[in-house]
């Protein structure tokens, strides 16, 4: 079977909030060298129903959920999660740029794009650090990614343009 991904409400994602769209674009953004903005992300399967939530920021904004009933594998529970970048455009154009444009050729977060502190919701409902963590990418030419330290992984990469 295909694996199918989801990013925005055309595979049934349920918006909640009118003033922020799912495939709402994050304001400020970082600049290579400068301040760092950090941006935090909650998935969280409800005991109640089963519906997948998605919160964003330090305040825990509740943009909309997925349903239980859309999913197959995650029907009851998770047991794997993922996080970086994707990078797409018009195939005759080449591989875009990916994070700050550079390939992660240094562990520091000014540099690079990262997700750092990647915690899980365990049977328990108690949330944990993640562990047993790889690093993937198809296309190790023009990007990168690896892991830091146990909760960090870089990555990034030029575009071919």
């Amino acid at each position: 079977a295909r694996e199918k991904h989801c990013f925005n409400s055309l595979c049934g994602f349920i918006s909640v909030r009118q003033d922020i769209p799912p495939d709402f674009v994050l304001w400020p953004v970082s600049t290579l060298g400068e301040k760092i903005y950090i941006n935090e992300f909650f998935v969280y399967q409800d005991a109640k129903n089963g519906n997948w939530w998605l919160e964003v920021g330090a305040d825990a904004v509740v943009l909309g959920f997925w349903p239980q009933k859309i999913f197959g594998g995650l029907h009851n529970s998770a047991s794997y999660i993922a996080c970086g970048g994707e990078a797409s455009g018009p195939s005759d154009l080449g591989h875009p740029q990916m994070g700050t444009g550079y390939y992660p050729f240094s562990h520091e977060k000014i540099y690079n794009s990262y997700c750092q502190d990647i915690f899980v919701v365990n049977e328990a409902h108690d949330t944990v650090y993640a562990n047993n963590m790889e690093t993937f990418s198809n296309d190790d030419h023009d990007y990168g990614v690896f892991m830091v330290q146990d909760r960090m992984v870089i990555y990034g990469g030029p575009n071919s343009y």
